[in-house]
């Protein structure tokens, strides 16, 4: 998984922010029992989406800094 880039759902849009991938990847090793395999894709999680994330373009910048 790359963190440094923003991911998109690609059938609503979403943004997602290399924090929000990690813990998403996180929420599915503790519930899968098992380690994430990078191959598998990871899924919108905004209610009645079935999209998959892809990485985007653009570079993620926190605000904080």
């Amino acid at each position: 998984m790359d963190f440094e880039h923003w991911y998109r759902c690609t059938v609503c849009g979403h943004l997602y922010t290399p924090q929000q991938i990690h813990a998403l990847i996180q929420l599915r090793e503790s519930r899968a029992g098992m380690s994430f395999d990078p191959d598998d894709p990871l899924f919108c999680r905004k209610k009645g989406c079935t999209g998959t994330l892809v990485p985007t373009a653009d570079l993620y910048r926190d605000s904080r800094r």
